[in-house]
């Protein structure tokens, strides 16, 4: 709380990770409005390696001295930092880099970091109007109008993260040419963006949930069913079932992303799947499931309906 109370005021806007009311959704937004208009169509997707486990920790003491010069209060997050880890073999290992695991101090003690080796360094040296950054915690992405000024900065920040014991993942950062015409795609906080077309055919600009948080959800939904089929009573599935959903939605559920319906879809032939399997005989023909989903109806995304077909399935509409 010392910490947040002090650095908060200190914090760009651009940062939005474990902030007081800011959050994954505000950098979503932020990063839309930046490339909505096509702008700025050269991405910048960087990600540092391993950034929790890597953390310096002389290097962070030094960031954190400038705000702070209570020697005792300085000697308790050096305390913190060094806090030990009970490995599977029962031995603790002793933290020499990075943060603690599971400490609450880690997530700000990572944004004092990164705000004095990224977000000063971007504003000092690149920002522009034609040039903007958005970060959640070492999720980060920068938007270019120039393609020559891209790769000036990206070998910019591989020096600037090299001074101060960090290196990228040379595997997942890349430039992406993000225009209009073009194919390209970028993942970010879960949600790919792509140019999509209205139904006047005009190009605009989209995120949907990625494929591979899409299959992690539907997998969970999977296993969680699975397990718990016969450990409880119908109405507490069913209510249980409606969470997951809202969950689900509560974080994805944006207005341009079309694959939320293909999320409740997927769900609802899992619980006609495993239901029917909770005992030798079946518990639902397909119509006696559609009946009851019409009678205690689990959350929907806007716009989505089930269809009634003849052939035994279930399908959804958009």
């Amino acid at each position: 709380m010392i910490l947040d109370a002090l650095y908060e005021p200190l914090f760009k806007e651009v940062s939005t990770g474990f902030r007081t009311k800011r959050g994954g959704h505000d950098a979503i937004k932020k990063v839309y409005h930046l490339l909505r208009r096509n702008y700025r169509p050269y991405v910048a997707d960087c990600d540092i390696k391993s950034f929790f486990d890597s953390m310096n920790h002389d290097r962070l003491m030094e960031f954190v001295g400038k705000r702070i010069s209570d020697h005792r209060f300085l000697r308790l997050i050096r305390r913190l930092l060094g806090m030990g880890v009970m490995t599977q073999n029962g031995e603790l290992k002793i933290n020499q880099v990075g943060s603690p695991q599971g400490s609450v101090v880690s997530p700000i003690l990572a944004n004092i970091y990164l705000h004095y080796v990224v977000d000063t360094w971007f504003e000092e040296t690149h920002k522009r109007y034609d040039q903007q950054m958005v970060r959640y915690a070492d999720d980060t992405v920068f938007c270019f109008k120039d393609p020559q000024a891209a790769q000036t900065f990206l070998a910019g920040l591989r020096s600037r993260l090299k001074e101060n014991h960090l290196e990228l993942n040379e595997d997942k950062t890349k430039i992406v040419e993000f225009r209009k015409e073009g194919p390209n795609t970028f993942d970010f906080l879960g949600f790919t963006f792509y140019w999509g077309k209205t139904k006047e055919r005009v190009k605009l600009l989209k995120a949907k949930t990625s494929a591979k948080k899409l299959r992690h959800s539907i997998l969970e939904f999977k296993l969680w069913i699975k397990g718990c089929r016969n450990r409880y009573r119908l109405k507490v599935l069913w209510k249980m079932a409606a969470e997951k959903l809202n969950g689900h939605y509560a974080y994805y559920g944006t207005t341009v992303n079309n694959k939320l319906g293909f999320y409740y879809f997927t769900c609802m032939q899992l619980l006609y799947k495993w239901l029917n399997r909770r005992s030798q005989k079946k518990s639902f023909s397909l119509a006696a499931f559609q009946e009851r989903v019409r009678q205690f109806p689990l959350p929907k995304p806007w716009g989505c309906r089930l269809v009634d077909l003849n052939q035994g399935v279930l399908e959804y509409a958009i």
